[in-house]
This record gives structure tokens, sequence and C-alpha cells, in this order.
């Protein structure tokens, strides 16, 4: 029985070099970046990237990696209305 931090990961067989098959345990796949307010997918972010910092994964303007550009341009608008 795996450990109980274990227990909710996916599993998958491997066959080792004595020629056994076991299950082993193995990381789930991380989702799709997503968009803070309409749920969309970001695009310009790299979707499963390990070794790379948060910081060079996502483009680099005002909320990148946060909101996706459709929803930015609108909260723009919006604010500049409102100044006028």
């Amino acid at each position: 029985m795996p450990r109980p931090g274990l227990r909710g990961k996916p599993s998958k067989i491997v066959k080792t070099p004595g020629g056994k098959h076991i299950l082993r345990k193995v990381d789930k796949k991380r989702g799709k970046d997503k968009c803070a307010i309409c749920k969309g997918y970001l695009n310009g972010t790299y979707h499963g990237v390990g070794g790379l910092s948060k910081s060079s994964r996502r483009p680099k303007r005002p909320y990148g990696g946060y909101i996706c550009s459709r929803c930015l341009q609108n909260l723009l608008e919006k604010a500049i209305l409102s100044k006028i």
C-alpha cells in the first residue's frame, strides 16, 4: 500500500531491469494557465515547462500571465473612461 501522501497520484506500469512489472507513482501534469477574469486559456505562457522560473514563463506586460489581453484591454478602457 502506498504511503498516504502518494495515494492520490496517478500510477503507470514500469518494467524493471530484472523483468518484473511494477506500479510507479508519477506526477500529475500541470494544467494550462487560465485568465483570472474570463477563465479562458492564456496565450504566450509556457505550459508544462519545468526548469524555468515563473517570471521567464510569462509575457513581459502588465498583468502578464494573470489575465488575457482582451480582459486587460477592457480594464484599461474602463480606467481611462472613468478618469474622463
